[in-house]
């Protein structure tokens, strides 16, 4: 018996602010909500990508981040959200893809996700060429002593964001056995 492939809708938008990012996720959230009277495969699954201006975010479990903190972060030229997703603080910017946890050695690459109602959103991280010094601010995720690396450090070689994209999809695809179509 062969188990029918899940079409998933991918829609890359882009470099988006943070903000605007979760108002569109948001949307699509609601979406497939609204959709889950119809056979499974008729509901609006949807792979998002994406690439933020610098920001940091702390999950549900929001630790000791105070206003002192935020605003400390917001000063060096950084927007700062406080998410429903899992984990503890983050960053994410430019040369970060953010469409589940991925380590390469014993630095950290990507991770965070929030589940609800049989929906999964948030995401990952892949750091392909991110700025490293802004996560020198913050303990990434809370994770003591370990550090935060990217594909281009790992690789030995510059790795960006457009190039990451299709081999992402592709193990994307053979992973959760879906067929992608790109918006």
């Amino acid at each position: 018996m062969t188990i029918p492939r899940s079409a998933i809708r991918v829609v890359n938008l882009g470099r988006i602010p943070y903000g605007r990012a979760l108002q569109v996720q948001q949307h699509y959230i609601r979406q497939h909500l609204d959709s889950l009277t119809c056979p499974p495969d008729q509901r609006p699954n949807t792979l998002l990508l994406c690439e933020h201006r610098p920001v940091y975010t702390i999950g549900i479990r929001q630790a000791p981040y105070p206003t002192e903190e935020e605003e400390r972060l917001k000063g060096l030229g950084a927007d700062f959200f406080r998410t429903r997703r899992g984990g503890l603080i983050t960053f994410h910017g430019p040369g970060t893809v953010t469409p589940s946890s991925i380590w390469a050695a014993l630095r950290r690459v990507s991770a965070g996700i929030h589940c609800g109602r049989y929906i999964t959103s948030h995401g990952l991280a892949l750091n392909c060429n991110t700025d490293l010094t802004w996560f020198e601010h913050v303990v990434p995720c809370g994770i003591v002593g370990k550090g935060v690396t990217t594909l281009s450090r790992e690789l030995e070689k510059e790795v960006s964001v457009s190039e990451t994209t299709q081999p992402f999809l592709e193990a994307f695809a053979e992973q959760f056995n879906c067929t992608l179509s790109i918006n």
